[in-house]
């Protein structure tokens, strides 16, 4: 957001544990403090692991929508 960005996607885990709630909850409450509203289709979920991710971004690019940015719940 500081560089400019306001299409930013997010890649979320799949698993059903609290810190994938409160990591959600970060990306939607920074976006509506700088006033960007998005479409739910900016978030994608996946497996925690490289694979999950993968996937998860082809999912994103696939939609066609424009992004300028990507959260990921981690950096695999």
């Amino acid at each position: 957001i500081r560089h400019g960005h306001r299409k930013i996607a997010c890649i979320a885990s799949s698993h059903d544990i609290e810190d994938t709630d409160e990591r959600l909850q970060g990306y939607q409450a920074a976006l509506k403090e700088h006033s960007i509203e998005l479409p739910r289709g900016y978030i994608e979920y996946g497996d925690p692991n490289s694979d999950g991710g993968e996937l998860a971004m082809t999912n994103l690019l696939a939609k066609s929508l424009e992004i300028t940015g990507v959260v990921a719940y981690n950096d695999y």
